[in-house]
């Protein structure tokens, strides 16, 4: 329980880094993209939000990737409203530290893929119908056997609720 608490708190400081920060640090041997479950637009129709976000391999060599550990927990959100500045975080899952036992031998071009969701609860919370937000989600974890998480690549989904244009 004490190992699980501290691996919580390193979560919690590894995911509050600023984007700017983070985007430097991004994992080059990594490639993060994320698709709605539903349909190629990210509408929400007041249920809860799914999607997956995939995870490739983009270097030459195989690697050791924790895919249980991660899909257990799921992955970092941060919503962002698009119409006024205001941005909160989407409580993610508990890690188990035990999953870090077992990877997943990624090979050159694989990918792995890590269901995600948020609750229609929130989003109904955000204007429902109306919301127009963009879900700025990221994978981290520890790669090399130790407790150091370490930014795999972060991605974005705009959802928008079924009565709002979407202007992009």
């Amino acid at each position: 329980m004490h190992h699980q608490l501290i691996l919580h708190a390193a979560i919690l400081l590894s995911s509050s880094a600023s984007t700017e920060i983070q985007h430097m640090n991004t994992n080059p041997d990594f490639e993060v993209s994320a698709a709605c479950s539903e349909s190629s637009r990210c509408i929400f129709d007041h249920d809860d939000f799914d999607f997956i976000v995939t995870v490739r391999n983009v270097s030459n060599t195989a690697i050791k990737f924790p895919l249980d550990f991660i899909q257990h927990g799921g992955p970092y959100i941060v919503l962002h409203d698009n119409r006024r500045d205001y941005s909160e975080s989407v409580p993610s899952g508990m890690r188990d530290e035990k999953l870090l036992n077992n990877v997943t031998l990624l090979q050159p071009g694989q990918s792995a893929s890590v269901p995600g969701s948020i609750s229609a609860a929130q989003l109904e919370e955000w204007g429902g119908s109306s919301v127009d937000l963009t879900a700025n989600i990221k994978i981290s974890a520890p790669l090399d056997g130790t407790f150091k998480f370490r930014l795999i690549g972060e991605t974005t989904l705009r959802i928008i609720g079924k009565d709002v244009e979407e202007s992009r």
